[in-house]
């Protein structure tokens, strides 16, 4: 089987989510060992998400390789030895500091940007 593109960004996303999951993990570790269990269980039902949204994107990729990439390329003639397109990953950028200021005098900082952000999310309510 060769890599199309779509297979190719099924694998960058795939990447991405299982770099998140990792960090999740990490920090959920971090806060069972501080005692802090209300964040490390809001980090489990994350992880849980992620883990379930890694595994339907799982199912699709199969999907895509399986059923739909070379059927579909036998129906409407695309030539399989073209050139497959790529997206340039660059490398990522040293982790930032986030700090988020309340107007009831509040502050979200966390360990890790992502992390502020999301805690800021949480404290603002989702809708």
């Amino acid at each position: 089987m060769k890599k199309d593109s779509v297979t190719i960004a099924f694998d960058i996303i795939l990447d991405e989510i299982e770099s998140v999951v990792a960090e999740v993990n990490s920090q959920g570790g971090d806060f069972f060992k501080a005692d802090d269990y209300v964040k490390a269980r809001s980090l489990m039902e994350t992880g849980k998400k992620l883990h379930d949204f890694h595994q339907k994107l799982q199912a699709l990729k199969s999907e895509w390789v399986d059923g739909l990439d070379e059927p579909t390329r036998r129906q409407v003639k695309v030539d399989s030895n073209s050139k497959s397109k790529t997206i340039a990953s660059t490398p990522k950028s040293p982790k930032s500091g986030l700090i988020v200021n309340f107007p009831d005098n509040t502050t979200v900082n966390c360990k890790t940007a992502a992390e502020t952000f999301a805690m800021a999310i949480r404290k603002m309510g989702f809708q």
